[in-house]
């Protein structure tokens, strides 16, 4: 008897990849999940040959020549953090715990419920430092989803979260208050439709 597979249609992405190999159900590593779930900083996760793949097939692993950089430790880093992710989810983090809807078009009087992350918590996260701060917020985040994430948005937020641009930040923003759910009231309304 023959699996018949299900093509995934989302683009392939070396966290998502190396997430599905230690995951598998055959030929998986429990063992190096647990461990990696255990570490307590960078360095422990170069014990781990499962989290160093990781750095590998990302492409963040120093040559021989080079110091060991910013990348690598943030690819061990994530390595960390994945080991939390239980189930790869297909929505984008900050839709499966932002608001409903967008909090700034409520009525008064609408009851419906509010984000699983609360704002104090978001306004935490958004202004986590790198290192171990970031593991732990990262960390806290896939345990609200009950381990339930988007793996390969995580990955890209984690890798990116410091960039000088922000875009990471104020791209989880949007998703957070539901912006875009704004955006489409906005170009609905007939004051919208007169520019």
């Amino acid at each position: 008897m023959t699996e018949s597979l299900v093509a995934d249609p989302r683009p392939k992405q070396p966290a998502r990849e190396w997430w599905r190999k230690i995951y598998d159900q055959r030929t998986g590593d429990p063992a190096a999940r647990a461990r990696l779930r255990r570490c307590r900083n960078t360095n422990d996760v170069l014990t781990i040959p499962a989290g160093v793949l990781l750095a590998r097939m990302m492409g963040d692993m120093p040559r021989e020549s080079d110091r060991v950089g910013a990348r690598f430790s943030r690819a061990l880093d994530l390595a960390r953090v994945l080991a939390h992710v239980s189930e790869d989810a297909a929505a984008h983090p900050m839709r499966e715990v932002g608001w409903p809807i967008f909090p700034g078009g409520r009525r008064e009087g609408d009851l419906e419920r509010g984000p699983k992350l609360s704002e104090s918590r978001f306004r935490r996260l958004l202004q986590s430092e790198t290192g171990e701060d970031l593991v732990a917020q990262f960390t806290r985040l896939i345990a609200l989803m009950g381990g339930h994430a988007n793996v390969a948005a995580l990955s890209d937020a984690f890798r990116w979260w410091d960039h000088p641009d922000g875009r990471t930040k104020q791209r989880w923003a949007f998703e957070y208050f539901h912006a875009a759910a704004a955006a489409r009231s906005a170009s609905d309304s007939p004051e919208g439709s007169e520019k």
